[in-house]
């Protein structure tokens, strides 16, 4: 890469053996960067086919939800263009002779790779003295010859006559031209696809990038071609997204998937396709969602998103969790739980939080059961009385290890004596705590008066948490300061130390440590916004309501293919991607058209119909108006809006003297 000009400092690079050879993964900001290499590569090392060496640009797949994994894949074009064909007629003397002709040939079904377009023509009348009769026969291959036909005809035909073909390109030969044509904006692949016998010729065409596919569409579709005797080739993006997932969530959510999958097959307009593993012990399975619209495969994308990512179990709006489904025990309960009803069960100790994958009858008698279970477990309370040495170590780090693992099912009281721990839990629970309590060991250097005023309330500090700085808050207390973090408040700081001036930086792991599983992922989220809104020249977010999905911006009018809702977007001026055209010149054709509309509008008395909006220019008639949006009745003068006629002309009587005639055909309409 240095000697293409680009250097990547070694530690951004990763590099993996594989079975065939070495692949090295490079991670840069720079959004461009893949594209410049390949461009670059291209042209210094040009195509390469001796296996030594391959760059190529690839999109890396996102984690969305606990297990799936999924992509926006490369951008593919289908394309569609008319192959030369031919009309023959097959002339006979006999009705009925021709009429069961032409039944045998539609029995026959295809000639040349074509299927027959087979109509019976009588001509009704007599010629040199004969009876005569055709068939037509239509969608004929270009290159069908006589003997072709004499071969197919049944018996009793007079006479074959073969049309002029439509063009003169052969089917390799219209196929090389649409290429060629498509070549000219980056198209890396070609895959022609089957048509059943038409005489269409049709292709799936993949792009380096959506930016190129969009030119190529923007610039190919609908167009004449010369060489098709003008006939038009038509282009259209298909968006496809790629899915994988565990096979034991795909398993358990199958029927629900096939429920979509029978749903967008209902609409016609996308497509969803498995693809099972062939290696029966395989982990891992995948299925694609495409089709041509991009809305109606961006739905079914986020339907396909919200089965994969599972439900969380809740019970009255809040997380059903226990320290007893971080043990083995309750992992093996978990287990027989998912087996015996026949649902996928994630455990995530870390979130503190139980998903589950199936059915929503069975998703909803499984998270039941979790919420009982923890009910069960709740009323099992056990009391640890601290020695001296135990409150040592408690206030030197070990509660914060017996918090982490515990949650809200241990709680700590030093201002009473004895001094105590408490653990809601089963006896395991309870062995586990002391086993903690006695092998912790803290470099930490701690006073002997281990409870100290808390550098937020100022007060005896109630369960004390002695940051690395060596300052002591209620845990309470700075729990609560990393919640209510704002904008400004980022990086979390200490308040500790002579007039609340330590301004000591606390680590991620310092806040790992100390913070309940879920406040410590929201603290990571909203560190993250804050500094994409505080960042707003480096970063956006897609300008599609709701999308959480995020870009870099770049000075040269980069197309972004949002991977959540398929919206291209320009990463300049974050407008909807406009090709080549600049944002400026963009900017002005926007403002000028609506800019230009208003102003005529104005000048020549249109109105907004104000039930929908949409524009009325009123040529002549009375002030009735019905609008050409919604139906809706209007009267025109003070557009006020009425559900039938009859009551736009009492109320024109009523209140403006008349219904306003233009001239005396008004009345007859």
């Amino acid at each position: 890469m240095a000697d293409l000009g680009f250097n990547v400092p070694l530690e951004n690079m990763n590099l993996k053996v594989i079975a065939d050879g070495v692949t090295a993964q490079v991670k840069v900001q720079d959004p461009e960067f893949g594209e410049k290499l390949v461009d670059k590569s291209n042209s210094v090392l040009g195509n390469q086919d001796d296996g030594q060496l391959k760059i190529q640009l690839i999109q890396v797949e996102s984690s969305q939800g606990t297990a799936a994994a999924n992509r926006l894949r490369a951008p593919t074009l289908i394309c569609s263009w008319s192959n030369a064909s031919c009309t023959a007629w097959l002339q006979y003397t006999s009705r009925t002779t021709a009429q069961n002709a032409a039944t045998q040939l539609r029995r026959r079904n295809m000639i040349l790779g074509r299927k027959i377009e087979c109509k019976f023509q009588d001509s009704g009348g007599y010629y040199g003295g004969r009876y005569q009769c055709s068939i037509q026969l239509g969608n004929l291959n270009s290159e069908t010859t006589w003997e072709d036909l004499k071969n197919i005809a049944p018996p009793g035909w007079r006479k074959i006559t073969i049309g002029e073909p439509s063009h003169a390109c052969s089917d390799f030969q219209s196929e090389s031209v649409i290429k060629a044509k498509l070549l000219k904006y980056g198209m890396e692949s070609w895959t022609l696809i089957p048509t059943n016998g038409s005489y269409r010729g049709k292709a799936a065409a993949k792009f380096r990038t959506r930016e190129n596919a969009s030119q190529a569409v923007a610039a190919l579709n609908g167009k004449e071609v010369n060489e098709f005797a003008k006939s038009k080739l038509y282009v259209s993006q298909q968006h496809s997204v790629k899915f994988s997932t565990l096979m034991d969530i795909f398993k358990a959510v199958e029927e629900e998937i096939q429920r979509l999958q029978r749903h967008l097959q209902d609409t016609g307009r996308v497509q969803l396709r498995s693809y099972p593993p062939t290696d029966a012990n395989a982990r891992y399975t995948s299925f694609r969602i495409y089709g041509e619209d991009t809305k109606v495969v961006a739905n079914a994308k986020h339907e396909t998103d919200k089965i994969l990512e599972g439900h969380v179990a809740k019970s009255d709006s809040a997380i059903i969790w226990d320290s007893f489904f971080s043990t083995a025990v309750g992992l093996r309960y978990l287990n027989d739980v998912a087996e015996k009803h026949q649902v996928y069960v994630h455990r995530d100790s870390k979130k503190q939080s139980v998903a589950l994958y199936g059915p929503p009858t069975r998703v909803e008698t499984v998270e039941l059961l979790l919420a009982t279970k923890v009910q069960e477990q709740s009323n099992l309370i056990h009391t640890i009385v601290l020695t001296p040495d135990y409150v040592r170590k408690v206030c030197s780090g070990c509660w914060v290890v017996i918090r982490d693992k515990f949650g809200d099912a241990a709680s700590l009281d030093l201002r009473r004596a004895p001094k105590t721990i408490t653990i809601l839990g089963s006896s395991s629970d309870l062995e586990h705590a002391k086993n903690i309590l006695e092998n912790f060991s803290s470099t930490r250097v701690v006073p002997e008066s281990a409870v100290s005023n808390c550098a937020i309330c100022w007060t005896e500090a109630t369960e004390p948490y002695q940051t690395p700085c060596q300052h002591t808050y209620c845990t309470e207390c700075f729990v609560n300061q990393c919640k209510s973090a704002g904008i400004t408040d980022f990086p979390i700081r200490c308040y500790g130390g002579n007039d609340g001036k330590c301004g000591e930086t606390f680590s991620i792991a310092a806040l790992s440590e100390i913070l309940p599983a879920a406040t410590f992922e929201q603290l990571i989220v909203d560190s993250f916004d804050n500094y994409i809104r505080s960042h707003s020249k480096e970063f956006q977010h897609c300008s599609t309501a709701d999308c959480l999905q995020i870009y870099r911006v770049s000075p040269n009018c980069r197309t972004f293919d949002c991977p959540n809702c398929l919206a291209s977007i320009c990463t300049t001026c974050s407008a909807p991607s406009h090709g080549g055209m600049s944002c400026a010149a963009y900017a002005r054709l926007a403002a000028d058209g609506t800019d230009d509309f208003q102003k005529w509008k104005e000048e020549n008395g249109v109105k907004e119909c104000p039930k929908c909006k949409t524009s009325i220019e009123k040529v002549s008639g009375c002030n009735h108006m019905t609008c050409g949006g919604c139906g809706a009745h209007i009267c025109w003068v003070c557009l006020e809006v009425y559900k039938v006629g009859k009551d736009v002309y009492s109320h024109m009587q009523r209140e403006h003297g008349g219904i306003g005639l233009n001239n005396i055909r008004d009345v007859l309409d």
